[in-house]
């Protein structure tokens, strides 16, 4: 008789560093909302835009240089027409503070969770990824909430997954600004895998005995090649206003 063990893996990491761009007026779930510029080695690419939330603990200006450490979250804003939408932020655990007239780049991302849709198209295999936040509530039970990111892995470095399958990579994050149908700025951020590792359930059929793992040696993610499902046209993250939804 032969058992199975369900894998479960669950992170949603972040290590990033750059620019204060801009400080948004309004808090987040208690915490300062800070659009940080993170610069592209090659200075004639556009650099990402990230929100990050900080406590309001720590003393943040415009211009400031950061380091930080923490968790990439689903927050939900308040649009035109009624509407909402989701944005992905990053929930500051760690922060470092350089002064002078220092200058960092820093852009990584471990994921980790359940495969949701998978499409393929112009060379790119772009997934969904479920990852999960507990919070404890004042009962004293435990809130699971569920945290969407999308990814992109060029065709070449692996097979496709399939809906269900856990996986493990680590990448780079890059963020798209669209408008959307109701006439809302918002800033995507998604994320260009470097190495990626699947499981596949026991339970399938046509499952894999091993996981598959990419061969190749890590390689930093060339921002420049990155080509996402979404075409739209980038628009600096520090020009839009979101107003959150409790």
């Amino acid at each position: 008789m032969t058992t199975s063990t369900k894998l479960h893996m669950n992170s949603r990491t972040a290590i990033v560093g750059g620019i204060v761009s801009s400080i948004q007026q309004h808090q987040i779930n208690g915490k300062q909302a800070v659009w940080l510029e993170i610069p592209n080695k090659n200075p004639a690419q556009q650099p990402t835009y990230v929100t990050l939330l900080i406590g309001t603990e720590h003393q943040i200006t415009t211009g400031q240089v950061l380091g930080v450490k923490g968790f990439f979250d689903s927050v939900e804003f308040s649009g035109q027409n009624n509407s909402t939408f989701t944005v992905t932020v990053i929930d500051v655990t760690e922060i470092l503070v350089y002064g002078g007239n220092s200058w960092i780049s820093i852009n990584s991302a471990t994921i980790a969770g359940n495969v949701g849709t998978v499409d393929v198209a112009n060379g790119w295999i772009n997934f969904s990824v479920a990852t999960t936040k507990s919070k404890k509530l004042d009962n004293g039970q435990w809130d699971n909430q569920t945290v969407w990111l999308k990814c992109s892995i060029k065709e070449d470095k692996a097979t496709p997954p399939q809906k269900g399958d856990v996986v493990c990579f680590d990448g780079a994050l890059k963020a798209e600004s669209y408008t959307d149908r109701n006439g809302n700025a918002v800033n995507s951020v998604s994320f260009f895998v470097n190495k990626f590792i699947v499981n596949k359930p026991k339970s399938s059929a046509n499952a894999a005995q091993q996981p598959q793992s990419n061969a190749q040696s890590y390689q930093p993610a060339p921002q420049q090649q990155y080509a996402p499902a979404s075409q739209q046209q980038y628009a600096p993250a520090s020009q839009q206003a979101y107003q959150y939804r409790k």
